[in-house]
C-alpha cells in the first residue's frame, strides 16, 4: 500500500509538472462539469485562479465568448464525440476550442478537456507571407537579371522569366525542385554549396560566385552569381535568392 501511494503521488507529480510546462490553455473537467484542472496558459484566457478548482465551470466568466461553453461540455460527454468552435477573446484574438471525453484508467468516460488553439497569430503569419510572396513576384517581374528563389531545403520556390530564358529552360523544370538536382545535377557545383552553407548559417551575402558548366543546347558557359540571404526565414518562407550576373560562352 505504502508503496501503490508513493507511486501515485510521483504521477501525480508528473501530471502537475507536465501541465505547467504546457504553454497551452489546457481545462480538465469532471464529469459533473466541476474543474479538475488546468493549465497556467488557461489562467489569464479563461480567468481562472487555484481556487476554482472544484467550481463549476458554469461559475467561472471566461475572457473569451462562448456563451454555451456548458452545452457544448455536456453533448461531449454524453455523445463520446469531439467538438470544435471557433472563439475570440474581448481583444478580438481568435482561437479554436476544442472540446474531447476524458477516459480514465479503466477507460471509461470520467469528464473532458478543453484546448485552446490561437489561431489569430497563425493567420496573421499566412498574411505575411503571401505579402512577402507578392512582393517577390513583383521584384522578380521588374528585374532583368535571371533570379531564382530558394527555400531553407534549398528548393526553387520562384524563378523570374529571365532565368528561364537565360538556360532554356521550363519552370516545370525548375519550380520545387532542389537546386543541386536540378537539370541533371549541373548546378550541384561546390562553389553553389559553400554560398549556400555561408548564407544560411552565417546570414551573409556571397557575392562574384563563378563557376563553368555545360548546359542542354548551349553548351559551356561561364556563370558568375550572387546569392543573397533572406532574414528570418521559417520553413515555408525564402531562405536564399540566386541573382545571376552574366551567363557567357564558357572556355
Amino acid at each position: 500500500m505504502h508503496g501503490r501511494n508513493e507511486e501515485l503521488s510521483r504521477s501525480n507529480s508528473d501530471l502537475l509538472n507536465l501541465l505547467a510546462s504546457v504553454h497551452i490553455p489546457i481545462v480538465i473537467v469532471t464529469a459533473d462539469l466541476k474543474i479538475r484542472r488546468f493549465t497556467p496558459a488557461a489562467e489569464k484566457l479563461l480567468n481562472l485562479i487555484p481556487a476554482d478548482i472544484g467550481r463549476p465551470i458554469g461559475h467561472i466568466k471566461p475572457n473569451i465568448h462562448c456563451p454555451d461553453l456548458e452545452v457544448l461540455i455536456g453533448e461531449v460527454i454524453d455523445s463520446i464525440a469531439i467538438r470544435e468552435r471557433e472563439v475570440s477573446d474581448h481583444e478580438g484574438n481568435v482561437y479554436t476550442l476544442r472540446i474531447r471525453p476524458y477516459k480514465n484508467v479503466e477507460n471509461r468516460i470520467d469528464g473532458a478537456v478543453l484546448t485552446l488553439f490561437d489561431v489569430s497569430t497563425a493567420r496573421l503569419q499566412e498574411e505575411d507571407l503571401k505579402r512577402s510572396r507578392t512582393i517577390i513576384t513583383a521584384l522578380l517581374e521588374a528585374v532583368q537579371n535571371p533570379v531564382l528563389v530558394l527555400g531553407p531545403d534549398q528548393t526553387v520556390r520562384q524563378a523570374s522569366q529571365a532565368f528561364l530564358d537565360a538556360f532554356s529552360i521550363g519552370a516545370d523544370q525548375v519550380l520545387g525542385k532542389v537546386l543541386f538536382e536540378m537539370g541533371d545535377g549541373r548546378w550541384d557545383r561546390p562553389e553553389l554549396r559553400r554560398a549556400l552553407d555561408q548564407v544560411q548559417t552565417r546570414e551573409e551575402n556571397v557575392e562574384g560566385v563563378r563557376f563553368v558548366q555545360t548546359f542542354d543546347g548551349q553548351g559551356r558557359r561561364n556563370v558568375v552569381l550572387d546569392v543573397l540571404t533572406v532574414p528570418s526565414g521559417g520553413r515555408d518562407h525564402a531562405a536564399a535568392v540566386l541573382v545571376v550576373r552574366s551567363v557567357t560562352p564558357g572556355t
